[in-house]
């Protein structure tokens, strides 16, 4: 059977790039006058970087992570669809074939469920490091 590994390797990293360019973005939107104002209350660098812009990228950067953890598991049920001999993306690819639909809607109920147990963690972690904003 052909090995699926290339393809979930890649998978990966295309949501790495993700929430690392959601980073960025996040580094270029900082408004510009909360820089100011902590500059004037005589706040440095490491001020500056840890008033501003570290809330601002990790706002982006954990919500960004919740929405590639689910699109990681999703490519990799798909990457087994197309290229595995065995588990889940198998399993749909053969019961689709023999027009099994209860199997078929079994299994997509159960990707579902491990995305969501998987964006669960995510939420929370989200929430802790994100306290300010849920008071």
């Amino acid at each position: 059977p052909p090995d699926a590994r290339p393809l979930l390797r890649s998978g990966g990293q295309r949501e790495e790039w993700q929430a690392s360019c959601g980073g960025e973005a996040a580094y270029l939107e900082v408004d510009g006058r909360p820089i100011e104002r902590v500059r004037t209350l005589g706040g440095g660098r490491w001020t500056v970087l840890r008033e501003t812009y570290l809330p601002s990228v990790n706002s982006w950067v954990t919500g960004n992570l919740r929405v590639a953890v689910g699109f990681a598991f999703t490519g990799a049920v798909v990457g087994e669809f197309v290229a595995s001999s065995r588990d889940l993306g198998y399993l749909l690819a053969f019961a689709q074939s023999q027009f099994n639909a209860a199997l078929t809607l079994a299994l997509i109920v159960t990707i579902m469920t491990f995305v969501l147990i998987l964006y669960a963690p995510t939420g929370a972690l989200e929430r802790r490091l994100l306290h300010w904003r849920y008071r």
